[in-house]
Parts: C-alpha cells; sequence; structure tokens
C-alpha cells in the first residue's frame, strides 16, 4: 500500500530529528531512517500493528528506538498520523 504522511507526522519527524542533531547527528540519522523503514513495513503489512484505544488507528512500535508511529490503514494506502516517543503522553 502506498503511505501517506500527515503534515503533524512530517512535524513529528523534523522535531524528532532535531532534538537528537543538537547532540548525536549520528543518531539522528538513524533514528531517521529507522522510523522510514518502520513506515515501509506497515506499508507492506497494514494490519501487523495492534489497534489501539481508537479502532481505527494502529501503532508501530521501533525496535531499536524507543518511538512509536501511529498510523490508519485506508483503502488504498496508509496515513502515517504521529511518531512519537514513548516516554511521551500516549497519544490516543
Amino acid at each position: 500500500m502506498k503511505v501517506r504522511f500527515r503534515e503533524c507526522a512530517r512535524e513529528d519527524l523534523r522535531d524528532i530529528h532535531e532534538h537528537i542533531a543538537e547532540w548525536n547527528p549520528e543518531g539522528a540519522a538513524n533514528v531517521s531512517r529507522d522510523v522510514y523503514a518502520a513506515c515501509r513495513v506497515i506499508g507492506k503489512h497494514p494490519f501487523a500493528g495492534p489497534e489501539t484505544s481508537d479502532p481505527y488507528v494502529r501503532v508501530k512500535h521501533l525496535v531499536r528506538f524507543p518511538y512509536s508511529v501511529f498510523y490508519a490503514v485506508g483503502k488504498n494506502s496508509v496515513e502515517i498520523l504521529h511518531v512519537r516517543h514513548t516516554s511521551r503522553r500516549e497519544w490516543l
């Protein structure tokens, strides 16, 4: 399926990258790379992630880094809604 990013998800990614890059540019690149790899997996296996409290929103947890990708599955595409650090308050 095609993967689309909401503007707020793009902002999340920019903020995450900028925050990490302040002290570790290579780490920021690694986190970004893993988030985009997770999004590719979501596109291939959209129903693999568990549902959240909202039955239309699913979540994919990164393995190497403490981030979660929240997304919604449509007919022909997957929409990335937010990317959040796991220490933050739950989005839903």
